[in-house]
């Protein structure tokens, strides 16, 4: 049988907030690497955010923020960003570990001919040394009824079909980062009385 990509999930459900929910929604749908290179560009795009907001609470001039923030700019990279977000305190030493791993499966995804796949144990393997978000991905995952192999190989979902536990712990780990990014950027547009872009 043919593993599916996502799992319908239980109404029971109730550890993910409305970031995460809407956060899983893009991604349902994706391929592995869209799903990886669509988390990935979302956290991008969440750290870019904080930054504005945190560094820059009045408005920077297109020209200087198109300067900072381009590809070839100082906080263009993804890279840049999580650096910076580490060094000065915005996050912790785990989600930075966390995003590390993630850009690393984004270039993978972003450079390889091959299409990854979450069901090679080697992906797998680095998706489960995510920390972010693992706790609410055990809560969530022991609603799941196991299939006859062991819960890390495959689950059912609410239909009974088979699913990968290792792309949908992909999912709810980058979903939390997001969220606590999200988090961030709303309290620091509050500090600084600035509408969060």
């Amino acid at each position: 049988m043919k593993k599916l990509k996502t799992p319908k999930l239980p109404e029971s459900i109730t550890e993910l907030n409305e970031t995460q929910a809407k956060c899983l929604s893009y991604l349902y749908d994706e391929s592995d690497r869209g799903c990886v290179l669509v988390a990935s560009g979302l956290i991008d795009v969440a750290l870019e955010s904080l930054f504005k907001v945190k560094l820059f609470p009045t408005k920077l001039s297109q020209d200087n923020e198109n300067a900072i923030f381009s590809p070839m700019g100082p906080l263009g990279a993804f890279s840049a960003r999580i650096k910076l977000a580490y060094a000065l305190g915005y996050v912790t030493k785990i989600i930075h570990d966390d995003l590390n791993l993630i850009r690393a499966l984004r270039n993978y995804c972003a450079h390889s001919y091959v299409g990854p796949d979450f069901d090679d144990n080697e992906f797998a393997l680095k998706v489960s040394a995510i920390q972010t978000g693992k706790t609410i991905y055990n809560s969530v995952i022991a609603q799941f009824p196991c299939t006859e192999n062991s819960a890390s190989d495959s689950l059912n979902d609410v239909d009974g079909r088979e699913f990968l536990p290792s792309r949908f712990q992909f999912m709810i780990c980058a979903a939390e980062i997001a969220h606590q990014i999200l988090d961030l950027i709303r309290t620091s547009a509050t500090e600084h009385n600035v509408q969060p872009t």
